[in-house]
């Protein structure tokens, strides 16, 4: 009994150093690793979602700090950008910070809560998903179309929708470039449009900001 709990706990304390690491690189993503975790022979099963899963836990409550700090707006684009810049605008970065912690922190106990209820709905008795899953590339679709025509410039987001389809056919095509192009479009894209402003002075002190249910149901 004790062989089979020290595997579990080993993967997913390396989870969680890996979570660390690719929280606090901007642009990073916990499925980079992903790719190349898989790779490796012993790490596969339950372990390797052990390991996964805990890595990307990890990576919820950290991301928002190279997010906020790095790649700040100027000023007069405050009221376009993310709500974390916003307050990082106003000298309430770690404000930001403290609640975006503590929405991961409910959200996950959410996500257990929740974790019965909606394997039951999705798998047996209930087999919702496979009652949806022949009309899945229409709902995506529909999705897809809703976006679209809701989003501020519907010329721009159907080409860019259409791009982003034609990389995915490209991409499809040469297996070995997954892992070099989720790379760039987490890493890189981040980093090069990343400006370095001068920002105000933050304020230290611990944050009491209430949390909106759109805080925990995102998880930030």
């Amino acid at each position: 009994m004790l062989n089979e709990f020290i595997p579990f706990i080993s993967f997913s304390l390396l989870g969680f150093l890996i979570g660390i690491i690719t929280g606090l690189i901007p642009g990073f993503h916990t499925n980079n690793v992903a790719i190349l975790l898989l790779s490796i022979p012993f790490i596969e099963g339950l372990h390797a979602a052990i390991l996964i899963a805990s890595a990307a836990i990890t990576h919820t409550f950290l991301d928002i700090i190279p997010s906020t700090f790095i790649g700040a707006p100027e000023e007069d684009t405050a009221l376009v950008i993310l709500p974390a810049h916003s307050m990082l605008l106003k000298g309430e970065g770690y404000k930001a910070i403290s609640i975006s912690a503590k929405a991961s922190l409910l959200s996950v106990v959410t996500s257990f809560l929740l974790l019965l209820p909606f394997k039951f709905f999705i798998g047996s008795p209930l087999n919702f998903y496979t009652i949806i899953q022949k009309a899945m590339p229409f709902i995506l679709i529909a999705i897809s179309v809703f976006v679209i025509i809701t989003s501020r410039n519907p010329k721009n987001a159907l080409f860019i929708f259409m791009l982003a389809g034609l990389f995915g056919i490209v991409i499809s095509r040469f297996p070995n470039s997954i892992f070099p192009a989720l790379a760039g479009l987490f890493g890189a894209s981040t980093i090069i449009m990343a400006k370095k402003e001068e920002l105000p002075p933050q304020n230290m002190e611990e944050s009491k900001g209430k949390l909106a249910a759109m805080d925990i149901a995102s998880g930030s």
